[in-house]
């Protein structure tokens, strides 16, 4: 019954359509064969169109959700980018892990040589790793080309130590 109903509450809406196509002396829509073929690639573009956006959206999603991956050079910039907010935020640690050899110089000289170790890193390391000549500072230095990690390792542990640290960790 509620069926019937639907289709008597639509039959004036019918009776207007076939009254309008009478009219007009035919269909309402010409099909050709090139229209119908249209509308079919115009619908599979927006179904292949939806499906290439949520596939985005998922990749997205996944490397959000990833999150960064770093290279074993951006991990060692994110070291030394952490000691250069150590020591803007914090200075140098009164108290000095274990017996370093910086355990016997005084604050002020150790922060100054950490300051100046952590804002140049990036040349000394180039100077004691560049493989062509002598060192353009501290010529009695060996040269160390092809041991840019290594070096780069034992770079961050002085400074570390400098600051009063150990291994980056506050002492």
């Amino acid at each position: 019954a509620p069926v019937a109903m639907r289709l008597v509450h639509h039959r004036p809406l019918a009776s207007q359509l076939e009254a309008v196509a009478a009219l007009r002396g035919g269909n309402l829509v010409e099909r050709s064969a090139l229209a119908v073929y249209t509308a079919r690639l115009v619908s599979v573009l927006m179904g292949l169109g939806g499906v290439a956006l949520v596939s985005l959206v998922l990749h997205v999603l996944y490397l959000v959700a990833r999150g960064p991956v770093l290279s074993e050079s951006g991990m060692r910039s994110r070291r030394w980018d952490m000691l250069k907010d150590e020591l803007r935020l914090g200075g140098v640690v009164d108290k000095v892990v274990g017996s370093h050899a910086a355990s016997s110089h005084a604050t002020g000289a150790r922060e100054e040589a950490a300051r100046k170790l952590i804002m140049n890193h990036a040349r000394v390391l180039h100077d004691i790793t560049r493989p062509d000549g002598q060192p353009k500072t501290q010529q009695s230095l060996a040269r160390l080309p092809g041991q840019e990690c290594e070096v780069d390792a034992a770079l961050h542990q002085v400074a570390c130590r400098l600051l009063g640290t150990s291994k980056g960790k506050p002492g």
